[in-house]
């Protein structure tokens, strides 16, 4: 009977082939259906994970963002103080410069008081020396003498005058001087 049924093949055993026939193409079909579900997975793995990498490298980024315009924001905030500071500054030297330079005028103009003054005192002085000079009670002896520290031996009425013309040389002085009012 194995001969003869190996031998013959009726409609059934060709319906037979074709359903294993379809069997087996369909369980090739289900390993390879099976091969790309788990190909598919595992790029769907990938894809999750480069995913994932992504949206921490977007969160960083968003944050670097939110990181620069904080900052700039300061800065800008800076700049402004800065200008501000800048325009106060500015107005601060406008108003030394005037003071500095009122104070420089006032300390020439009290220069040039000083030295007229000075001028005036030493054409006095030397008008004086020379008015002294000619007065008999500058003889030659005291000069002399005068030149030498010294009036000792000198002639006691002419000691009086020349004490009593040191007097009103030395007021004289003083005033000039500012140290007698």
């Amino acid at each position: 009977m194995d001969e003869t049924a190996s031998e013959y093949r009726g409609p059934e055993s060709t319906t037979y082939d074709q359903i294993a026939s379809l069997a087996d193409r369909n369980v090739v079909q289900v390993d390879s259906l099976q091969r790309d579900i788990s190909e598919l997975q595992a790029k769907k793995e990938d894809l999750e994970r480069e995913i994932s990498v992504m949206q921490k490298k977007m969160l960083h980024s968003m944050k670097a963002v939110e990181d620069a315009q904080i900052t700039k924001s300061n800065s800008e905030s800076s700049i402004k103080q800065l200008r501000q500071d800048i325009l106060v500054k500015r107005e601060t030297n406008a108003k030394s410069a005037l003071v500095i330079s009122a104070l420089t005028k006032e300390i020439q103009d009290t220069k040039d008081a000083l030295e007229s003054k000075r001028l005036d005192f030493i054409s006095k002085f030397e008008r004086c020396s020379r008015e002294i000079s000619l007065l008999p009670v500058f003889s030659r002896e005291i000069s002399e003498k005068l030149q030498n520290e010294s009036i000792a031996g000198c002639n006691n009425d002419n000691l009086g005058k020349l004490r009593n013309l040191f007097a009103v040389y030395e007021k004289l002085c003083l005033k000039h001087s500012g140290c007698l009012i």
